[in-house]
């Protein structure tokens, strides 16, 4: 299958002109066979997890997974950073030495002892740890640049070297047994018994610990923490003073398979589907690396493109996937920036009203196949003063008490570009995207309204809605300022009617329509124009204004 060689490689011959001379011009796009998933990192990264697969498991280290060993079993393994832990009654916990908190259970630690001499591999190391656990020795085999055994798992260093000086010298003789030290590098791999299989620490750091299903396993699936199922290896890596981080690395093309049916929907249409599947797969080929900082090229979360895995695939999305394989958005010779979203409210918003950067095909479009029966596709959220206030704070920025939130600014589409927010000691000017994300709105296409609303003719004659505070009105005493202490003004309405109206609102509503940044595909919208019988193609070339789909 194409999607199992080495690199697929597209050329795109485009057919336009470049000089007088009518040369045409020739792309060649790179699509990476393989792409890495951070599943756990930073914040998220764990202590400890488990992995197992129906026909057991294959460890392994590199690009290529060379082999260290296997694990028949189906029962689940133990992976934990090797650390302070206790363990009662088959839960395991983190313990930090420095607490002092009385522990029950059994102890764990990242203090172990060397028996001197170096193995050809893992088998071998284990054949001697095995002769050595006969004889009542907690061994295992440990690899930290070559294989060797290793005996106990100690929290301190002084309670390792007395175990040393008083059993292990007696045992092997003065000078056999040496301290292994702690290393942040290091993972253990446990049976559920708590039996350890081995220890794993590449110094270099170029040789991480990887696992997958045996060949045979039916599926070929890993299961991690005995629920969510993923293709292809896992792989731990431990950074500075981190967690372990856990990295899904699998075939671009069936990390798509666990990323389209979460994205748009697994029962959408199946052109709606094809347009995702090439929209995703381009949007991970433009973002390969952009997590590389912490060692692998996307997220599983929105930051990136939704991942689910296995768990989330559909025989239709997978269909969908394989009959788009390879396929690419293009503009001018160059893989696309493409982006997408869930609604759009009834038109996409131009690049450049959101992100700054202007792209040719990242236009405004009219979006009229969405239905405004979907989910959220209308939307109001109320804040307080307070609220605003304190949101405002913890984004570093405190203006004093809330006088006013108004728009100031907005796009041929009717999105917000300039919103103002007005204290008592200042004001804040929110632009593009941050007119969505300072207070975590569904999108820039919103009105605000206060129960501080009032109507007055404007310049033109037309009446304009406006809110009192710092305004100049003319009153019986002629023009004076609406200072932000006066409460209420009384006004006169055109019926002559008075009646009092506050000058700061208790309450501002945000209502909207749309889910997203707006810019480029619009889910939603897809799945409607898939309805109305438009196809993949023509769906991507809608929304990407002036590209070409080749692969």
């Amino acid at each position: 299958m194409n999607r199992l060689i080495k690199k697929i490689t597209v050329i795109v011959v485009l057919a336009y002109l470049l000089t007088s001379t009518g040369l045409n011009a020739v792309a060649v796009v790179d699509l990476p066979r393989y792409i890495r998933v951070g599943l756990f990192y930073s914040v998220t990264a764990q202590p400890f997890f488990t992995a197992a697969a129906e026909g057991g498991l294959q460890f392994g280290y590199g690009d290529g997974f060379t082999p260290i060993c296997e694990w028949d079993s189906s029962a689940p393994v133990l992976i934990r950073k090797d650390a302070c832990f206790t363990r009662s009654n088959g839960t395991l916990k983190e313990w930090n030495p420095s607490s002092k908190a009385p522990q029950e259970g059994l102890l764990l630690g990242p203090y172990h002892i060397a028996v001197a001499g170096a193995y050809a591999n893992w088998e071998t190391a284990r054949i001697q740890a095995e002769s050595m656990r006969a004889d009542g020795l907690d061994a295992y085999p440990a690899y930290n640049g070559t294989w060797q055994v290793w005996i106990g798992s100690f929290c301190d260093e002084v309670t390792a070297k007395v175990y040393i000086i008083a059993d292990l010298d007696f045992l092997f003789g003065p000078g056999v047994c040496s301290l292994v030290k702690p290393s942040e590098k290091s993972v253990v791999v446990e049976s559920e018994a708590g039996e350890i299989l081995f220890i794993y620490d590449d110094p270099s750091g170029a040789k991480p610990l990887r696992m997958k299903a045996k060949a045979g396993s039916d599926p070929e699936v890993l299961v991690l923490n005995s629920k969510d199922k993923y293709r292809g290896s896992f792989e731990v890596l431990r950074q500075p003073g981190s967690d372990m981080t856990l990295v899904n690395v699998l075939p671009l093309e069936e990390y798509l398979y666990g990323n389209v049916p979460p994205e748009i929907g697994a029962n959408a249409h199946a052109e709606a589907l094809k347009a995702q599947a090439i929209v995703s797969r381009t949007y991970a080929i433009n973002n390969i690396g952009k997590h590389s900082h912490y060692g692998f090229d996307l997220c599983s979360t929105v930051d990136c493109q939704v991942y689910k895995g296995y768990n989330a695939e559909s025989a239709k999305a997978n269909k969908a996937v394989d009959d788009t394989c390879g396929k690419v958005v293009v503009y001018n010779g160059g893989i696309a920036q493409v982006y997408y979203f869930a609604s759009s409210g009834g038109r996409t918003e131009n690049s450049e009203n959101v992100w700054s950067v202007s792209l040719p095909y990242l236009r405004s479009v009219p979006d009229p196949y969405e239905s405004d029966s979907i989910p959220n596709y209308l939307w109001n959220i109320a804040l307080t003063p307070s609220k605003i206030r304190e949101t405002l704070k913890s984004r570093g920025s405190d203006i004093g008490s809330i006088v006013d939130v108004e728009v100031t600014k907005t796009t041929e589409s009717g999105r917000v570009l300039e919103l103002v927010v007005i204290g008592s000691r200042g004001k804040s000017v929110y632009e593009r995207e941050k007119t969505r994300t300072v207070f975590g709105l569904r999108s820039q296409l919103y009105s605000i309204t206060t129960d501080a609303d009032v109507c007055v003719l404007g310049a033109s004659g037309a009446a304009e809605k406006t809110r009192l505070a710092n305004k100049y009105v003319m009153s019986a005493d002629g023009v004076k300022k609406i200072e932000n202490n006066v409460k209420t003004v009384q006004l006169k309405g055109e019926n002559g009617q008075i009646k009092p109206v506050p000058v700061v609102a208790s309450e501002y509503r945000f209502i909207g329509k749309g889910w997203g940044h707006g810019v480029g595909m619009s889910q939603e919208g897809a799945k409607g124009m898939a309805q109305a019988g438009f196809t993949y193609e023509e769906i991507i070339k809608h929304y990407f204004t002036g590209v070409e789909i080749y692969g």
